[in-house]
């Protein structure tokens, strides 16, 4: 079975589980730019989709926050929109999780906002596979894992 769990944002990512090898690949999301602008690709998402083919799919369920801007959280919401979308067309059963509940069933140490302490969490979830959370730049890979191990635990 190949559990798909993804961190939604620009800077998050996918990771895919699989139970049978106990083993977890993650690839940040596949974004592209233009005009200085940064969107998920849905030709990339598509391609990821199809090449792995999950069974099911976990998604971080994010709701608007206070003092964030209007254009960044409809962008924000169309790229989860793509996301569900391209889940959809493939036929994967799709969950969802909040942020307060996969750290929770996860164990994530520390304030809500803290990256670190999800990466620290992720090498210690997936030893083998550490390097792929070694970076600051890798909170999105260690979120998308996360996701992965809480919806197996809960």
């Amino acid at each position: 079975m190949l559990i798909l769990g993804i961190d939604p944002g620009l800077t998050g990512a996918l990771a895919f589980y699989d139970k049978g090898l106990d083993a977890i690949t993650v690839r940040d999301m596949p974004i592209i730019r233009t005009r200085n602008k940064a969107h998920i690709s849905e030709t990339l998402v598509v391609q990821l989709i199809r090449s792995m083919r999950p069974d099911v799919a976990v998604i971080e369920l994010i709701h608007a926050l206070p003092k964030q801007g209007v254009t960044s959280m409809f962008n924000f919401g169309v790229g989860f929109g793509i996301l569900r979308g391209v889940l959809a067309s493939f036929d994967v059963p799709t969950h969802f999780m909040t942020p307060q509940e996969w750290r929770r069933l996860a164990r994530v140490v520390g304030p809500a906002g803290d990256k670190g302490a999800s990466r620290l969490r992720a090498q210690q979830v997936f030893p083998g596979q550490c390097d792929q959370f070694s970076r600051p730049k890798d909170h999105g890979r260690a979120d998308a894992a996360l996701i992965v191990h809480a919806w197996l635990i809960r």
